[in-house]
């Protein structure tokens, strides 16, 4: 994985998530990083690198989830970023997918979690194409309604993704355009209960809504 450290300039930080301290690799300016985006590379499907931040709704569901173990748990993040969440889960016991539409971020996560002796297996996803994708006893996404257009693709990927006696849990910052997902769940068939807290992260208070959802019964 030295290939990171010629492409990327990289700070490494140890985060304490639960009882776990775990090393993360970190892109050093990710401001640099936005700059290095084309503009037909925006205009494909407006991706930027928001995979190379650790954001607070990351950090929030990771310090969460850690609480809990979960021995032999099959589980699947979207958007996994630098891969925290899926790195606290396997430091749990987990038995994790790490998934993400950036192979960038999936490079990362490998080196992660070899860096932290852990077992994170990796893969290109994109959640709107999941013809012959298995289900999960866990589904895990952090920040990924940031836009109104991404509450039925998240909905419809849980309807395949989570098992019929799974759970999934998805975190986000209290932004506007997800404030009617919970409703488009329910109406969808998950019962959908809300966790919210408020954390420091980067010197910041955050408010966060956690989403719990299974299927209707």
């Amino acid at each position: 994985m030295s290939d990171l450290f010629q492409q990327f300039e990289l700070k490494e930080n140890e985060l304490t998530v639960g009882p776990y301290c775990l090393k993360i690799a970190q892109v050093r300016d990710w401001e640099a990083l936005v700059d290095l985006v084309t503009e037909d590379e925006f205009s494909e499907d407006e991706q930027l690198p928001y995979w190379a931040e650790i954001w607070a709704s990351a950090f929030g569901l990771a310090n969460m989830l850690a609480q809990k173990q979960w021995p032999g748990k099959k589980t699947l993040e979207l958007g996994a970023g630098t891969g925290l969440v899926s790195l606290a889960l396997a430091a749990a016991g987990a038995e994790v997918m790490a998934t993400d539409l950036i192979s960038d971020a999936l490079r990362f996560i490998e080196y992660q979690a070899k860096n932290n002796h852990l077992q994170v297996a990796t893969q290109v996803l994109d959640w709107r194409k999941l013809d012959g994708w298995p289900s999960y006893d866990l589904v895990v996404a952090a920040d990924v309604l940031y836009e109104k257009r991404h509450l039925e693709p998240v909905i419809e990927a849980m309807k395949t993704l989570i098992s019929p006696s799974g759970e999934a849990w998805i975190t986000d910052p209290f932004r506007f355009p997800a404030d009617t997902f919970a409703e488009t769940a329910t109406k969808a068939g998950f019962s959908v209960e809300i966790e919210e807290e408020e954390l420091t992260w980067n010197e910041v208070s955050t408010r966060l809504r956690h989403f719990h959802l299974k299927h209707q019964s």
